[in-house]
């Protein structure tokens, strides 16, 4: 009985303690604990992608650089879009976004946004042959793409106020590659993309064109939920992107998983593709039996067989 008495004397105060141990701390002090840090991204060449199985991507890449940082592991969580990412962070599903998202009014309203990383361009896109557009007056009574849930939806109700009859089809749960292969098909005249999705998208569209960009830079950044849990948390992002700018790592970053696209060039590409489809189904059994040989991945043997000749077997030295 005695146990009893102490025991409901004690409780209150338990229960207490019990109350202050769950509530305090906030998310950096629970990534900690647990020794992970749960990020969300979407599947793309410029945030996450698999390569030969393995994960990969310039977000992806980032956010391994800053769990390291906080020395915890990275959870990965994987969206196919901007909308969906965002719900991820509306249900407390990751503690930041790394989603190649731009920093806009409406979303500042809702979340919190690390400092940029990158500044992009809005761009109006088209394909090769066709009329290319040099204003927005050219973009009216044409079929004009653009992905829902997305920045560019208030771009293009600011830019209406200078052209009242520009009008738009939103493509629901779409991706920069969703709205190229739309142009490059011919089921839309032009799309509204980011600059580097349209770099890091190129060699598979090689038709297509610039037709002019915004005179307008939006800035890339990690997205946070608001409020003073995640406040040191986004700090501590802060802090490792101004450390990464400065000691060349972004650099370094941008360079591995960009620097091919800056350097491609679209007759090269239009040429390589042709030769994929018509020269290299008659060597290729040949290059596999020799990289087998020789123990070599055969895509790397016929990359350079490919830079040495165009798998020519009649070019000279």
């Amino acid at each position: 009985m005695k146990n009893a008495s102490t025991l409901r004397l004690l409780r209150p105060g338990l229960c207490c303690l019990l109350l202050a141990a769950c509530s305090s701390g906030d998310s950096l002090s629970r990534i900690e604990d647990q020794g992970f840090i749960s990020v969300v991204s979407r599947n793309g060449p410029t945030t996450y992608y698999l390569e030969k199985g393995e994960s990969s991507g310039f977000e992806y890449a980032m956010a391994q650089q800053f769990a390291q940082d906080l020395g915890v592991k990275l959870q990965i969580r994987v969206e196919h879009n901007a909308g969906d990412v965002l719900i991820a962070i509306r249900r407390g599903q990751a503690h930041l976004a790394a989603a190649g998202l731009t920093v806009t009014p409406a979303r500042q309203q809702e979340f919190e946004f690390s400092q940029p990383y990158e500044d992009i361009q809005p761009q109006f896109i088209y394909l090769s042959g066709s009329q290319k557009p040099r204003e927005l007056a050219d973009l009216v009574d044409a079929e004009l793409v653009v992905a829902g849930n997305n920045s560019h939806i208030e771009t293009l109700t600011f830019l209406r106020e200078l052209e009242p009859a520009l009008v738009w089809t939103e493509i629901a749960a779409a991706e920069a590659a969703d709205l190229m292969d739309m142009v490059s098909s011919g089921e839309a005249a032009f799309a509204l993309i980011f600059s580097n999705d349209f770099s890091a998208n190129l060699s598979f569209y090689p038709k297509l064109r610039v037709g002019f960009s915004l005179d307008r830079n939006e800035k890339l950044a990690w997205l946070f939920p608001a409020g003073k849990d995640s406040e040191r948390l986004r700090r501590r992002a802060d802090a490792f992107f101004e450390r990464a700018q400065a000691d060349g790592t972004l650099a370094q970053l941008r360079e591995q998983h960009f620097g091919y696209a800056w350097g491609a060039n679209p007759v090269g590409t239009q040429t390589f593709n042709r030769n994929v489809q018509r020269k290299l189904p008659r060597y290729e059994a040949l290059i596999r039996q020799v990289a087998q040989e020789y123990q070599l991945d055969w895509h790397l043997l016929a990359a350079i067989a490919y830079q040495e000749s165009h798998w020519n077997p009649r070019a000279r030295s």
